[in-house]
Formats: C-alpha cells, sequence, structure tokens
C-alpha cells in the first residue's frame, strides 16, 4: 500500500484535492491524508510541521510514503516532520516535487491501478505530470523564461549598482518568508518604478515575483538584503523597512504586543582584559577505558555528551528560555544520528583506528561542508560542529573545561568561543568578548546576546597578543576594540 499526505497551506485547497483524486483511488492500495492549513479561526493559512508528522504517522503501515506540498514553507514543515520521525518510518518516506494537483493525481492512479508500482514509477508520474496538459494545450499554452534562483545578468543587469540604495534585514518570522508573507512583499513592491533584487547569500531573485520569493527558502534568522535603483527606489525601500518592521504582517507572538523603535545609544564597555585559550585534548586516555575496544569508547563518549548537553539544555531553558535551549537539544539529536554514528564506526574499521581519530577528522569533515556552504547563517553552523567535536575529543581523554571566574569587570579574550562555553561562562563581570575568529550569525553570538553580553568576533589573531589586564575599550557602533593607555 502507498501512503499520499497532501501538504498545503490551505485545508480547503487540500479537501479540494483529496476529494478529486478519491475518484480515481483504491483504498486498498492507496491511502490519502491531508495535513493543511493551521488551527486559527483567524488566520488559518499555514502549514504545521508537527500535523504534517502526525499524518504520516497514520500511514505507517504503508510500504512507502510520498509527500507532496503546495510552496515553498509547506516544504519546510515537511522536511521539519520528517526529522522528527522514527528512523524506520522517515527511511520510507519521500519527497515529490510534482504539482500537487497534478501529481497527486498521478500517484493515485498509478498506485490504485498497479499494486506492484515501484516508488521510482510513482514518482517519476508524478513529476512528470504536467506533460500531458502541456500537450493538450500545444500552442495555446504561453511560455515564458523564468529567471532562475540564481541569477547573473537576468535580474541585475537594469541595476544600477553606484546609484542603488539597499536595506538589511534579519527576519524574525517563525515560519520565514512563506507563501503570505511572500504575497505581501510582491503587492507592496511591484507598483514602484524601480529595479528591485531581493538577496539571500549569493541568491538574488526579483521581489516583484511572488513565487521567486518563495523559492529563496528564507528562514527565521536569515539575513536578507533589497536592492533598489531607479525612479522610486527609496520610496520602495522605504516602504520595504516599514512591512519588514511588522514583520510582514505576521505576529511573532500572539500574547505579545510588539512596540518597535530607535535605540538612543549602541554600548560602549570597557574592563581589563583576560586572555583565555583552551588547552587541546590530550591523546592520554583515562585508564578506565583503556581495557574498551574504540567502538565502545566511542559510544561511551557519545553518550556522555549527549547527557551533558542535555543538562545543558534544560540549564539553558530556565535561565535564557525555550530558544536558547532548542540550540543544545539539536546538538543532543546530532549526536544520535545513525548516519553520523555509523560513519564514525566505518572509520575505525576500514582504518583501523582510535575513536579520538575518528572523531577528529568526521567531525571536522562535516564543518569543512559548513565553511562551503555561501549562505552566511547556515555556514556558521561549522562552530556547532566544532563544539560538539571538541567535547567528544575531551570525553574520550577525561578532560574538562575550566571556566574562569572573574572579580572585577572583565573583557574575555579568545580564538573563538563555543556555544557549550559561553552558556557555562558565569556572566558576573563579564562585560564584553572579543574573538580573533567567529561569526556574528553563530549560535554563540545570538547566545551572547541573549545574556546581555557585548561580542565582537573576526577582529584578527593580533587580538590574542594582548597583555591580561590590559584596559580595553569595546565600542559596538563602530566594532571597535581599543587598548586604551
Amino acid at each position: 500500500m502507498i501512503g499520499l499526505v497532501i501538504v498545503s497551506h490551505s485545508a480547503k485547497l487540500a479537501a479540494g484535492i483529496e476529494e478529486l483524486a478519491a475518484e480515481m483511488q483504491n483504498s486498498t492500495y492507496c491511502q490519502i491524508k491531508i495535513a493543511a492549513g493551521i488551527d486559527d479561526p483567524i488566520h488559518p493559512i499555514g502549514t504545521d510541521a508537527i500535523r504534517v508528522m502526525e499524518a504520516i504517522e497514520a500511514l505507517s503501515d504503508a510500504n512507502a510514503i510520498i509527500l507532496l506540498m503546495d510552496l515553498g514553507s509547506a516544504v519546510l514543515s515537511a522536511q521539519t516532520a520528517v526529522e522528527l520521525l522514527a528512523t524506520d518510518l522517515a527511511a520510507k518516506t519521500y519527497f515529490c516535487a510534482a504539482p500537487i494537483v497534478e501529481g497527486a493525481i498521478a500517484i493515485t492512479v498509478a498506485a490504485s491501478t498497479n499494486t506492484n508500482v515501484s516508488i521510482d514509477t510513482l514518482l517519476s508520474d508524478a513529476e512528470n505530470s504536467l506533460i500531458a496538459k502541456q500537450a493538450q494545450l500545444g500552442d495555446l499554452a504561453i511560455h515564458s523564461n523564468i529567471a532562475p534562483l540564481c541569477v547573473d545578468n537576468i535580474n541585475t543587469q537594469n541595476i544600477d549598482i553606484k546609484n542603488s540604495v539597499n536595506y538589511l534585514w534579519v527576519v524574525r518570522n517563525v515560519n520565514g518568508l512563506h507563501a503570505r508573507p511572500a504575497a505581501k512583499i510582491s503587492a507592496l513592491l511591484t507598483p514602484f518604478d524601480a529595479q528591485l533584487i531581493l538577496e539571500k547569500g549569493s541568491q538574488q531573485v526579483n521581489p516583484k515575483n511572488m513565487n521567486q520569493i518563495a523559492l529563496l527558502q528564507i528562514r527565521q534568522g536569515d539575513q536578507i538584503n533589497l536592492i533598489a535603483s531607479g525612479n522610486q527606489s527609496e520610496e520602495a525601500i522605504n516602504a520595504f523597512k516599514i512591512l519588514a518592521a511588522d514583520n510582514f504582517g505576521e505576529p511573532l507572538d500572539n500574547s505579545t504586543t510588539l512596540f518597535y523603535g530607535q535605540k538612543s545609544i549602541e554600548p560602549i564597555v570597557s574592563g581589563l582584559s583576560f586572555l583565555w585559550l583552551r588547552v587541546a585534548p590530550s591523546l592520554n586516555l583515562r585508564i578506565n577505558t583503556q581495557n574498551k575496544s574504540e567502538k565502545q569508547k566511542l559510544t561511551i563518549a557519545l553518550t556522555q555528551v549527549a547527557q551533558n548537553l542535555n543538562l545543558i539544555a534544560q540549564h539553558a531553558e530556565k535561565t535564557y528560555g525555550a530558544s536558547i535551549a532548542e540550540i543544545f537539544r539539536s546538538h543532543e539529536i546530532l549526536l544520535t544520528d545513525q548516519e553520523i554514528i555509523q560513519q564514525l564506526n566505518q572509520y575505525i574499521e576500514q582504518h583501523q583506528t582510535s575513536a579520538y581519530t575518528a572523531i577528529d577528522k568526521t567531525f571536522a569533515d562535516i564543518a569543512a561542508q559548513y565553511r562551503q556552504i555561501n549562505d552566511e547563517y547556515l555556514q556558521a553552523r561549522y562552530l556547532d560542529i566544532d563544539d560538539l567535536r571538541r567535547q567528544l575529543l575531551l570525553s574520550l581523554t577525561g578532560q574538562k573545561t575550566q571556566f574562569p571566574t572573574f572579580g572585577h569587570p572583565t573583557l574575555i579574550i579568545s580564538d573563538t568561543l563555543y556555544p557549550s562555553e559561553i552558556i557555562q561562562l558565569a556572566c558576573s563581570n563579564i562585560i564584553g568578548i572579543a574573538l580573533s575568529d567567529g561569526s556574528p550569525y553563530a549560535h554563540t553570538a545570538i547566545i551572547a546576546q541573549k545574556m546581555g553580553i557585548p561580542m565582537l568576533v573576526n577582529l584578527g589573531d593580533k587580538i590574542l597578543s594582548i597583555h591580561n589586564n590590559s584596559k580595553l575599550i569595546m565600542d559596538l557602533k563602530k566594532s571597535l576594540l581599543t587598548i586604551h593607555s
């Protein structure tokens, strides 16, 4: 039996597709569930990852389950839902890029009429389901050149970069810029006599086109940049600012009333320097593990670090709230990822090496992959991987990080600072953090902001030569660190 889940922003649309597909459905061989809309009588349009997950779980007896999504955030909700599933159920769940109506009909027909149909055939039939319509319309169909997601000259050829204006914004919407806010942006900007580009990282689209905005898959925390040139460029930017400040027409939290203003001053802090460079994990393993196999040592380290992350998450939730706790819960989940665990064990087997080397090499490779991502927000996740790598190696070697405490206002200097470290620092008397490396988009920076600790990153290796107890002044407005003689 094949399961089909229709993931749509609209419960009415999904119900209509289900009704249409039911005309051709043999429920013995094909079962359909819908996961559509949200539980909000006033604003029912949207998607819910938990609802998608429950729909998949209701089809757990199926041989394979196919997810059909309508627009951008429906895809994100579906991806999140699959990440929450049990491993065996996730393994037989497939994403399908077909148009939702034609794809649903194609899958239903193929699954209902051929009990031995393969998943590859089902996906292929669905993704090619527009061919019949295109053939039927023939020359009556108007074909247009759709601008690709990443453009070079298509969107930029009419932009006068020298005379352009731009506006940067970090998206706060919980579900990112899905269909509804994308539609608002498109409707707002279309009337302006201006050439416009919306950027996310290296990706550029025309923001007057709702579908192109949705294709950027802009998530909460992503930085976007609107670039405008032409007669009404200033007007377009100003209108976008107002819409962005209103979170593109969406409340961040229904229980909270928000008021936006201007900061009166950027903080300037001063204190005495303290250079904190942690000792690298040593290969001198503890005696109580020396008789265990390398795979056993690996399992012990993974378990110990996961348990410690759970404790850190509990502390973070009590002290700084659920959003910070989720950072460490995601780290804990990563350590239970069966694909990574299998990769670590295979490395030990294939190279006849230690658990230490397997962890060091495997996590370094994963971090390197993140460093190659063009999106700065996602790229910064390499620090989370490096954090896990260090914690695992410390667990293997029986070492612990020694956290300093201070009796006077202190500005910490270091090469980098990991999420699991900053959350465990006693912030009393820490008035700032200056790092030679790092990223403003890293979870460390997010946590520092929540803790109320000013931070500057990427100051360069020369700051590591600053002597302890030097008087420092940190000016966040100018992104400047000064040694005050």
